[in-house]
């Protein structure tokens, strides 16, 4: 059965993606961990497998190890620490001093307002009154 609030749903989870994407933009995000991301993510969301990275550069070694750990646990701020790696050569690349670290920090804190923002979201529709399963607990109750 799909869930009554599909398209509400879908509006938060793509308006989070924005969120998450204009902050990378504004921080200096290297392209190669923004495309692995947002690639995994909305596959992730859709229920998409996600295959094996081809290749054997650093981006290959993030995105399997990610892969294994989740990426539902991603956005929930698990983050494999080789992103700091790609994030740090690209920073050294562009002649920045700014540190993966840092970015790394403020990345976890956007995914979590993202993830408690769906959390919140999905609270809100099950403790609802026009959720039947919720109208049948209470009726239950009484």
């Amino acid at each position: 059965m799909p869930c009554p609030e599909y398209a509400k749903t879908t509006c938060q989870w793509l308006g989070m993606l924005d969120d998450i994407q204009q902050w990378c933009k504004t921080n200096e995000t290297s392209p190669a961990n923004t495309e692995v991301i947002f690639k995994c993510l909305k596959a992730w969301q859709a229920g998409h497998p996600l295959l094996p990275y081809q290749g054997r550069d650093a981006m290959a070694h993030v995105y399997d190890v990610q892969r294994v750990i989740g990426w539902g646990c991603f956005l929930e701020g698990s983050l494999v620490k080789g992103w700091l790696g790609v994030q740090d050569t690209y920073f050294r690349m562009l002649g920045h001093k700014k540190t993966a670290s840092v970015w790394a920090r403020g990345l976890i804190k956007q995914l979590w307002k993202a993830a408690s923002s769906l959390w919140l979201h999905c609270n809100s529709w099950q403790h609802s009154a026009n959720d039947p399963q919720h109208q049948w607990d209470i009726l239950a109750i009484d």
